[in-house]
């Protein structure tokens, strides 16, 4: 179920994006308290919130669906996306950032905690919403989104194979422990799940704050013409395809909520560091994070009520 005051919500969740972004040009943060700040929501409060979720929640089957439904969005958006770049004659680079952050949204840092919040916390939203960013989107960012920045070129060894980044994160081994809890039923300790709870509750506004720090509102001038392109195709051309699939499924209502949101997230910013790490477009790349967080915030209340 969607919270009754979600349009009340959601321009809370605009309202602390701004608010990391003015607190940044009043000098208030500094670049590299970003940092600081994604280190606790990807190692502390994210893993938290994820293990808390997953441990009490129920299995279900459906869960192999989303990843099937996760997966058939991925090939369609990636597909559309590889002969919009060719009709538009983009050059390589534009068409792999096109490809990259116009298909994998940012569903585990910024969805996952968004649409558990959106959603009143319910745990039936956990594993689904948890199941579709890492058994897809990180899946998909660590090998294809790789190889497609990567053009041929011989791998950048230096921060590991792409699966031993995904197994190094500390969300991987929360779910992990969250689905062996939930499939086990062995109960945690009062006092860790209520550690637990406490420490996911603040991963919304601390991802916010974080993500309002690393907009650059001057970025978009260079870059502005491609990036509007992806932000349209990544905020509403997907999205608009998930909704499409969805009228297909048998879905629960609330399953088909969570994919259908996590579907409208901005583009991941990972994309943007694994692009300048590959000699992609890091820029435009970039760009796209920046137009498509401001953009996505503003269209979450439309599918939202899309998703009703």
């Amino acid at each position: 179920m969607i919270r009754e005051n979600s349009q009340l919500l959601t321009q809370a969740f605009f309202a602390l994006l701004m608010l990391g972004f003015l607190l940044r040009r009043a000098g208030v943060f500094k670049d590299h308290d970003t940092r600081v700040f994604s280190r606790l929501v990807t190692d502390v409060t994210l893993p938290a919130l994820v293990l808390s979720a997953l441990h009490s929640a129920d299995f279900d089957p459906a869960l192999l669906t989303v990843v099937g439904m996760g997966w058939l969005l991925m090939g369609l958006s990636l597909g559309l996306s590889f002969a919009l770049g060719r009709v538009l004659n983009l050059p390589p680079e534009q068409r792999h950032v096109l490809m990259v952050s116009g298909s994998i949204g940012n569903t585990g840092f910024l969805g996952v905690p968004l649409v558990y919040s959106l959603m009143e916390g319910s745990n039936a939203v956990a594993a689904p919403a948890v199941t579709f960013d890492m058994a897809v989107t990180t899946l998909a960012m660590y090998t294809l989104g790789i190889m497609i920045f990567q053009k041929g070129q011989p791998a950048n060894e230096s921060g590991g194979s792409p699966l031993r980044r995904v197994f190094k994160m500390p969300v991987f081994w929360a779910a992990g422990l969250g689905y062996f809890f939930m499939l086990t039923r062995i109960p945690l300790p009062e006092v860790v799940v209520y550690s637990l709870q406490k420490l996911g509750a603040i991963t919304v506004p601390l991802v916010l704050l974080t993500i309002g720090i690393l907009l650059r509102a001057r970025s978009i001038k260079s870059k502005w013409k491609p990036a509007v392109l992806i932000t349209g195709f990544k905020c509403l051309l997907v999205p608009a395809m998930a909704y499409g699939l969805l009228q297909f499924t048998s879905l629960s209502a609330d399953i088909e909520r969570v994919i259908l949101l996590l579907s409208a997230m901005p583009c991941a910013m990972v994309s943007a560091i694994l692009a300048a790490q590959y000699d992609s477009d890091g820029e435009l790349a970039a760009t796209s994070v920046t137009l498509s967080t401001f953009v996505s915030m503003l269209l979450l209340p439309l599918w939202l009520k899309a998703g009703l």
